[in-house]
């Protein structure tokens, strides 16, 4: 009797496991969904709730718990809550290297660069942005340069380096569209206004001259001229 009871124990066990997971991954994608379509809040409620539930699921791979980690770093700068962005993308970063994980190391490094600028840190900013891009260059990560070309575009204009700001929007959308790869719906209003204000501060003429300049860029060459120090010039119109 007491082998039966175990074996329906261990029965049970695998049936709550398996629908612990279901629901951990059906957080995973409500979450990631509501987060797209710009309701962080509930994105954070459910996001927080599946990596409570991986947390305590023994099975929880590591790459898997990275990606939740890193999808909640993202929500929680979305919400302005620095403090525990960078504890929950420091967490991520950690696990990425462990696995020795160069792609993830670099979308992690990115999103980090993100929320040091939005506090105003733009020196930490322009360090993870840069060494994020460099490791998408040893990775031969094309999509994901793209990415933090864009992420630099956005510290060139919050540095009012105008020039470089319009160069590397103007490479990053040439890029996105020879790679078929679709805007970020989250991010379109945020680039339009970048753009905006770029194109108020250079001028019409001057705006569309460096814009083209780096849509003339290739991917080699723009990167270079990323990880390049900014010059006194480029924050001139």
């Amino acid at each position: 009797i007491g082998v039966v009871k175990l074996v329906y124990l261990k029965q049970a066990l695998a049936r709550q496991q398996q629908d612990e997971l279901r629901l951990s991954q059906t957080l995973h994608y409500l979450g990631a969904a509501a987060g797209r379509t710009g309701d962080y809040p509930r994105s954070e409620e459910m996001l927080s709730e599946c990596l409570h539930l991986m947390r305590q699921d023994p099975t929880t791979s590591v790459a898997s718990l990275s990606t939740i980690l890193n999808n909640l770093g993202i929500v929680q700068r979305r919400l302005k809550k620095y403090n525990e962005a960078v504890a929950t993308l420091t967490e991520c970063r950690q696990l990425k290297e462990e696995q020795g994980d160069i792609s993830g190391m670099a979308s992690v490094l990115s999103n980090m660069g993100m929320v040091w600028m939005e506090q105003g840190d733009y020196d930490a900013a322009a360090l993870h942005l840069r060494e994020s891009l460099r490791l998408r260059q040893v990775s031969s990560d094309r999509m994901g340069s793209i990415f933090t070309l864009n992420n630099l575009a956005s510290l060139a204009c919050k540095q009012k380096h105008f020039l470089r700001a319009a160069r590397l929007h103007g490479a990053s959308s040439h890029l996105r569209q020879s790679m078929n790869i679709p805007d970020r719906l989250e991010t379109v209003a945020e680039i339009r206004a970048e753009v905006g204000e770029i194109q108020r501060a250079l001028g019409d003429y001057g705006f569309a001259a460096a814009y083209q300049e780096g849509q003339n860029m290739f991917l080699d060459e723009i990167i270079q001229y990323a990880l390049s120090p900014e010059t006194p010039g480029e924050s001139q119109p």
